[in-house]
């Protein structure tokens, strides 16, 4: 089962998902602001699991989304995922800024079913790739240990 749920971690959804969920993948936006919400949600992975709220729950990894190479973040998200966590973390995949998905969304379709030829289509499907080959050997790295 796969939960997707909102980034805020006060959020009662994204509660539930971590005490739900055996793995998880962290999507994050290049920016300051999603690198400091980073840090706060690994240390409430870490009380969960230390605390047997969840012990299984293990982070799959981290995958760059909404990349834009135009800016100084989008550039360099990679140096900076890797500030801030192992590199080994860390997807190969990064989900680029598209008005496709957006388009996609806006209709009521994923990218797959909307224009399943489309570049970012193929880069969601890279995605699931990385995911399905690290399902049974999660990460269990936590920010600081590189």
């Amino acid at each position: 089962m796969i939960i997707d749920c909102p980034p805020a971690l006060a959020s009662f959804w994204a509660r539930v998902a971590l005490l739900a969920a055996h793995r998880i993948l962290i999507p994050i936006t290049p920016g300051p602001f999603p690198l400091i919400g980073f840090r706060q949600l690994f240390n409430r992975i870490d009380y969960i699991r230390h605390y047997a709220l969840n012990p299984p729950l293990r982070v799959l990894g981290v995958v760059a989304n909404m990349v834009d190479v135009r800016t100084m973040f989008g550039r360099d998200v990679r140096a900076l995922l890797t500030s801030i966590t192992s590199e080994t973390m860390i997807f190969r995949t990064e989900i680029p800024v598209a008005a496709s998905l957006v388009n996609a969304q806006g209709r009521g379709h994923t990218i797959l079913d909307d224009d399943p030829q489309n570049r970012v289509a193929y880069t969601f499907v890279a995605l699931l790739e990385e995911v399905l080959d690290r399902w049974d050997k999660p990460n269990d790295l936590m920010p600081g240990t590189n």
